[in-house]
């Protein structure tokens, strides 16, 4: 479970950047509460942060011919 303090944010940072430099479009977890979480910091504003966020199941629940 993540918290909400600073060193849980300093992790969500470190994911954060790690999707940038993977030039990846989606980020996915497989924990719907990290989704959240992941979200509140995402709603900073950071524009490095241009991703989407989702859980894995949410993910493949999307029509195959979307792309």
């Amino acid at each position: 479970m993540m918290a909400c303090n600073e060193n849980s944010r300093a992790l969500r940072l470190q994911r954060f950047d790690e999707v940038k430099a993977t030039g990846a479009e989606v980020m996915l977890t497989t924990c719907p509460k990290c989704v959240a979480h992941f979200e509140c910091l995402k709603f900073e504003g950071d524009p490095r942060h241009d991703f989407e966020i989702l859980d894995v199941v949410s993910f493949l629940a999307r029509p195959v011919n979307s792309r």
